[in-house]
């Protein structure tokens, strides 16, 4: 998507303009003007002389142009009628919002103008909003919002949102992106690295971003939306244990002092974090986590419902038409310990690599199994009470390559996570999981 300017449209501004310009403004009372007051301050005056020059160095340079032939054509019109005479009295300028980027300044007074020999006398108040753009204040070209929200704060790329915590990786300029071999002319391709990590005391799955509303914007104010965010499946993560997440988007070459804007809610209500995405630390954390997993072969046991023992795991190369990937089987023993028939449809079985990538394995039913894997000992989705059975999950890891004359590389570092939630039935037991480190597993053949 491209770049959308979240100020609004120059003629919100115009029609401000208008109505200033019917009723001048001779005078502003107050004194002792913060820096956005006196931004307003001189805009009212300029307005109400005509002064061009004051109304340059005032007004919001996006909207300029419009708004200058508006007060020439105004000028020309009130000469038609006779012109029009009024000025502000008792006028009041106070700045109500200003988060450092966009402020509200308040003004109040009463209007008294003469047009055609009559005389009006009216109370005048309304709210002016301003943007700053480098390190000056203009009065901005949308004059229909307000500042929300508390003030949003440029930090060096980390952000708490609930339970989890969203860090600044690294910035980079790609190539190109997903079907397209180069980004279109004028524009590029910006992809920000996040790290996503759970810094609660419980599994849970990946749902921080649901809710959460994720920009860029450029120092103009212009905003670009992503075009890809990378979360896989919903997945689960443990506690301190991180994933990458990708945003990119098509921002033009022109664009300058970008930042990751992130809304969501926070303890408080709305929270925004900005992450700056020139001036930032590259950040290399282990991945998935810098806790010790745990071997092959130890058993892990939710009291009174199931045991679960991983025992070994392989690489199989599955060649397809068109695609090449290499497939992990599991091999799990599981033994019921309810008092009925049960599967494994409440566990989930997950993998993780060294790049942050996480990958969802599935139950593999046994005449799809390569024939140099031992055979299955029953059904891991309908277990008789007091017995086992032995079988395999399988999944796609690591990169899928769609060219017959490149082989994907071996997935490395990969941890296999599993977790039982908590059952449906008359036996109450907690969620409980547990990490394996599953070293350089073997390849298979058919």
């Amino acid at each position: 998507m491209k770049g959308v300017n979240r100020k609004g449209s120059p003629h919100l501004l115009l029609t401000t303009l208008l109505l200033l310009f019917l009723c001048p403004v001779a005078s502003c009372g107050g004194g002792g003007l913060d820096e956005t007051e006196a931004v307003v301050d001189k805009f009212l005056r300029a307005t109400a002389a005509n002064d061009l020059a004051d109304l340059q160095e005032t007004m919001d340079p996006d909207c300029q142009e419009d708004a200058l032939m508006a007060l020439l054509l105004q000028a020309g019109l009130s000469s038609l009628i006779g012109g029009a005479e009024g000025e502000y009295t008792e006028l009041n300028l106070q700045t109500t919002s200003n988060n450092g980027q966009r402020a509200t300044v308040h003004a109040k007074g009463k209007l008294k103008a003469k047009a055609l020999g009559t005389q009006l006398t009216a109370p005048f108040e309304t709210d002016i909003f301003l943007i700053k753009k480098g390190s000056r204040w203009y009065v901005a070209c949308d004059q229909s919002g307000t500042v929300q929200g508390p003030t949003p704060v440029t930090i060096p790329g980390e952000a708490v949102i609930e339970n989890w915590k969203v860090t600044l990786l690294d910035v980079a300029d790609l190539p190109a992106y997903g079907s397209q071999d180069q980004p279109p002319e004028g524009y590029r391709f910006l992809g920000v690295d996040l790290a996503v990590e759970n810094i609660g005391s419980e599994v849970q799955p990946l749902t921080v971003f649901q809710g959460v509303n994720m920009y860029f914007e450029d120092n103009r104010g212009f905003t670009y939306q992503p075009t890809y965010y990378f979360v896989d499946n919903t997945p689960y993560l443990p506690p301190h244990y991180r994933i990458r997440h990708t945003v990119v988007s098509e921002v033009p070459l022109t664009a300058a002092g970008l930042t990751l804007v992130i809304e969501h809610r926070g303890a408080s209500g709305h929270a925004v974090d900005r992450f700056d995405l020139e001036q930032y630390a590259s950040r290399s954390p282990r991945f998935p986590s810098d806790q010790t997993a745990k071997p092959l072969g130890e058993t892990l046991l939710q009291p009174g419902v199931i045991s679960l023992t991983p025992l070994q795991a392989a690489f199989y190369p599955h060649i397809s038409t068109g695609s090449q990937y290499w497939e992990l089987y599991v091999q799990i023993r599981a033994e019921n310990l309810y008092g009925y028939n049960q599967g494994m449809r409440f566990v989930v079985i997950q993998i993780f690599d060294g790049t942050g990538q996480v990958f969802r394995l599935d139950p593999s039913y046994s005449r799809s199994n390569p024939s140099s894997l031992p055979a299955v000992d029953g059904e891991l989705d309908d277990i008789p009470p007091g017995l086992d059975a032995t079988g395999f999950f399988v999944g796609t890891v690591g990169e899928v390559v769609f060219q017959e004359d490149r082989w994907p590389g071996r997935p490395q570092n990969l941890e296999l996570l599993i977790y039982i939630s908590e059952p449906q039935g008359p036996v109450k037991a907690t969620p409980v999981y547990a990490l394996y480190d599953l070293g350089e597993p073997p390849v298979i053949d058919e």
